[in-house]
């Protein structure tokens, strides 16, 4: 994970990670579809962890913490067009590098065109 790049898996409950600027893993993983959170969060995403990292067996979780998160129905990014017919690439995920590249490749030929016509 060089470079500060955000992984993703293509596992239907996705897991997700990085590593922070002080070289900790940030993971996520294990959303479940109820309003409640798990009593012990770290308990439920240390197996997920040790599947993707099986070396950090011994190592103990400094921060364990639970949230809402907004998932599409197909779980692919949802990247609308503005009435001016740009991609919004501010509600992709941030790990999802091929809508980003889309986007920024949407944007990069609107400009072209734009400069084209001034």
């Amino acid at each position: 994970m060089r470079n500060g790049y955000a992984v993703a898996d293509s596992r239907f409950v996705v897991n997700y990670y990085r590593m922070t600027v002080d070289h900790r893993l940030l993971f996520g993983g294990g959303e479940n579809y109820s309003y409640r959170f798990p009593e012990n969060i770290a308990q439920v995403v240390r197996p997920r962890v040790l599947k993707v990292f099986p070396q950090l067996s011994g190592v103990r979780f400094d921060y364990a913490w639970g949230g809402t998160l907004a998932i599409t129905p197909n779980r692919m990014p949802y990247i609308p067009r503005n009435r001016s017919g740009v991609l919004q690439r501010e509600r992709v995920f941030r790990a999802w590098s091929p809508a980003r590249a889309l986007c920024r490749q949407d944007s990069q030929r609107r400009n072209r065109r734009r400069a084209t016509r001034i």
